[in-house]
């Protein structure tokens, strides 16, 4: 069972009594002893001085009046007188005595009880020192630890102010990002939207010139071979004084010349187109430029049709003899 401060407080004052009251037993003990043996040696000596002043005064008396007419009960009568003063001495030191004990108890205990409460009173003012001590403390403890708190609170605080600073920018970024993308994402579906129109145009557009190639060549006559006729054509195009200052093969010349605005577009589109038949003239194998057209071969005499769509058509004309 654990102790309290003030049952350790009461321990204590208890253990300090009990000294207190042997140190003050042991020494009353002491004087008391010292007293009693003062006070016989004083009465014997009273006692031996009395008897020996009236043995004196007997004997004075004795030689005066003549001892031998002195009688024997006057001396057994003085004797008696002397034994009687000896046992009042006796009763009045014992009395006495008794007294000079109680007084002393009596003034013991009260200086015990004195001091009982002046250790009480003492005892309490230390307490109530400590206490305010120790509110004192506590008071100080809590001031500084609110000032730590409010440091702690108004770090937190601007901590997290620029956490929120960052946070609001990065989503700043974020919402002009997603607003980007959405717009690159409109756009990609309207260019997506464009293709698919230009591509069905396209489509039909093919069907259309596929179907009239088959008419065309269903009804169209027999003739001779045009390979001689496409060769012809792209040795023409190789001799073109537009082409002379420019170095590589006819594919790069065409492309130098159309970039250099020597040809135009819709120019350098045909003329790739007759370097491509020149190339399957020279060396595709016999038999495919025979006397007849087939299904969907361009008629060698005609011109071919310039779509005049895509920016980048000359670039659509490398094939595996690009020269």
């Amino acid at each position: 069972m654990s102790r309290t401060p003030s049952d350790a407080a009461d321990a204590l004052e208890a253990a300090l009594d009990n000294r207190i009251a042997a140190i003050i037993s042991q020494s009353y003990g002491r004087w008391r002893g010292e007293q009693r043996r003062v006070m016989r040696d004083t009465y014997q000596a009273f006692c031996a001085v009395r008897e020996h002043a009236c043995r004196e005064k007997l004997d004075v008396l004795c030689s005066a009046a003549q001892k031998n007419t002195v009688p024997l009960d006057l001396q057994a009568a003085i004797s008696t007188w002397f034994a009687e003063e000896r046992v009042a001495l006796e009763q009045s030191y014992a009395q006495w005595e008794q007294e000079e004990t109680k007084a002393l108890g009596e003034a013991l205990a009260s200086w015990q009880n004195e001091r009982r409460r002046a250790l009480a009173d003492e005892q309490a003012r230390v307490l109530q020192d400590q206490r305010l001590e120790v509110r004192r403390e506590l008071e100080a403890w809590k001031d500084q630890e609110r000032q730590l708190l409010l440091a702690d609170t108004r770090r937190t605080s601007v901590a997290a102010e620029g956490e929120l600073q960052v946070l609001r920018d990065e989503l700043r970024t974020a919402m002009q990002l997603l607003r980007a993308a959405n717009d690159r994402s409109r756009a990609a579906e309207t260019e997506r939207d464009e293709h698919r129109k230009r591509a069905h145009r396209a489509e039909i557009s093919l069907k259309a010139e596929q179907a009239l190639s088959a008419s065309r060549a269903q009804s169209r006559p027999d003739f001779q071979s045009s390979r001689g006729e496409r060769l012809a054509k792209r040795v023409r195009i190789e001799n073109d004084a537009r082409l002379q200052a420019l170095s590589g093969d006819l594919f790069t010349k065409i492309k130098k010349a159309s970039a250099a605005g020597l040809i135009s577009r819709e120019e350098a589109d045909h003329w790739h187109q007759i370097r491509m038949e020149g190339n399957r003239a020279a060396h595709e194998p016999q038999g495919c430029f025979g006397t007849q057209v087939g299904p969907g071969e361009l008629d060698p005499e005609s011109e071919p049709e310039d779509s005049g769509n895509d920016s980048n058509a000359c670039c659509s004309y490398e094939d595996d003899y690009t020269y």
